[in-house]
């Protein structure tokens, strides 16, 4: 190899590397700051959205990569390593990728959407889009709270990351930063408190397997 290419291989290392990090540390802090804000309320939709309906947009908008960033985080954490718990979280991973993010979208842009696009509205005609809002938030399939899309999403993160600390534990990875990746499983419910709480738990573990220790790689 040429003085040449092996600059060059060293640079795409470097950036490799650097990338890595950004993925692995940079999303949960993100999230977690991001979840700070993400409102919480019961009751109608519309009348508590209403106010606050350009920060829940952002909010929401701004998920949208941040949680496929966070299942590339987590397959991170497993990438070297082989057997049936790091197979289940990857596989998880892309579960949760796919229909958290879909359930997301669904409850928090389209119903900002269309809440944000109502306000010039005559009141009766608000009405009707308040009642719209409704339907699709509460929607049982991809809706908040109980529907399939979030239930999936959410289980798939919760088994996701119990195999992802399964198998970190099983190349004898430090007992602290497997149980602060254990207990970030609470994520599945995003908002705050289990939001920046889960996140901020992932945070730390990510920084502990990261920078202070190398994985034993299974044969």
């Amino acid at each position: 190899m040429s003085a040449s290419e092996t600059a060059s291989s060293l640079r795409i290392n470097l950036a490799q590397a650097w990338l890595r990090k950004v993925v692995l540390l940079g999303t949960p802090s993100f999230l977690a700051i991001i979840e700070l804000w993400h409102p919480m309320f019961y009751g109608q939709v519309f009348d508590r959205l209403s106010p606050i309906i350009d920060r829940w947009l952002l909010i929401h908008l701004l998920q949208l990569p941040l949680f496929g960033l966070l299942a590339i985080a987590v397959y991170l954490l497993t990438q070297s390593l082989q057997g049936t718990a790091a197979s289940i979280s990857r596989t998880a991973m892309g579960v949760f990728a796919i229909f958290y993010t879909a359930f997301d979208a669904i409850v928090g842009i389209s119903t900002g959407v269309l809440i944000r696009n109502s306000k010039n509205l005559p009141i009766n005609q608000q009405a009707i889009i308040a009642k719209a809002v409704e339907e699709l938030f509460y929607n049982p399939i991809v809706g908040d709270n109980l529907s399939v899309l979030a239930i999936i999403g959410g289980s798939a993160w919760v088994v996701g990351i119990i195999a992802t600390a399964i198998a970190l534990h099983q190349v004898d990875a430090p007992r602290f930063p497997v149980i602060l990746i254990a207990l970030s499983a609470i994520f599945a419910a995003h908002p705050r408190p289990t939001g920046p709480l889960g996140m901020t738990f992932f945070f730390v573990a990510a920084i502990w397997l990261e920078l202070l220790w190398k994985p034993k790689i299974t044969e």
